[in-house]
């Protein structure tokens, strides 16, 4: 089957949290987000020209890209988490890395510069707002996609990972012609940790499990067992 309209929660929305890192963080924008609005902006100038009979042409001169994102304050999510303690900072602090990967398989990435920024506050008896704008600084790098069809199974092998090590968890999707974008969440953090790109952290000696969905048809799942030995020395 292929993607045909793919609905809006296929898409992918990554946040470094380490920019400052020698390594990017990523984390998810998805719990308590309701809403991501492309936000596009030209700069164009209107010319008329003689051999144009004084009829006015329009010409792109600049260009910005970027995303609103909204919806409700989501307290412990490590990317809104992130996204809020910017409030009140300037300059660089407000700079960090987005990526976008679509349903297609397609990615968006690039430095982006986070303003108008909104973590609580409403009604009483309501969830507080979440609120961002994302900006790209410059021309982000695209990557087209090239996958068509609707993922129809994913499988993830075991991982074994040292205390205070990592390891990257390896999905595959099927058919080849879709996306191998995935999601990831652990059962128990107290053994190990699951960043948004896969990216496995060993907490303390133990087993746990880490569900893998794949993102452009998110009922398409599988479960990766993982083992968490002591650290060499201990």
């Amino acid at each position: 089957m292929d993607l045909g309209f793919p609905l809006n929660y296929t898409n992918l929305y990554l946040i470094d949290v380490t920019p400052d890192g020698p390594e990017r963080t990523w984390a998810r924008l998805a719990a308590g987000i309701t809403t991501v609005e492309v936000n596009d902006s030209d700069e164009t100038v209107d010319s008329s020209y003689y051999d144009g009979e004084g009829v006015s042409s329009t010409d792109v001169t600049g260009s910005t890209m970027g995303y609103s994102i909204s919806g409700e304050r989501r307290v412990g999510n490590r990317a809104q988490d992130f996204i809020a303690s910017l409030r009140g900072s300037a300059g660089s602090a407000r700079n960090t890395h987005l990526r976008h990967i679509g349903p297609d398989g397609s990615y968006l990435e690039g430095v982006v510069t986070l303003t108008d920024i909104k973590a609580g506050g409403g009604d009483a008896n309501a969830k507080g707002t979440f609120e961002c704008t994302a900006t790209f600084k410059g021309r982000p790098t695209y990557t087209p996609g090239d996958k068509d069809q609707v993922p129809e199974g994913v499988t993830c092998p075991a991982a074994t990972v040292a205390v205070g090590a990592t390891t990257a968890l390896e999905p595959a999707v099927t058919p080849a012609a879709a996306s191998g974008a995935c999601a990831y969440a652990v059962d128990d953090p107290e053994v190990a940790t699951v960043d948004d790109d896969g990216t496995v952290h060993g907490v303390k000696a133990g087993k746990c499990r880490v569900s893998v969905k794949a993102m452009a048809a998110p009922t398409v799942a599988c479960i990766a067992e993982v083992t968490v030995t002591e650290a060499a020395g201990d």
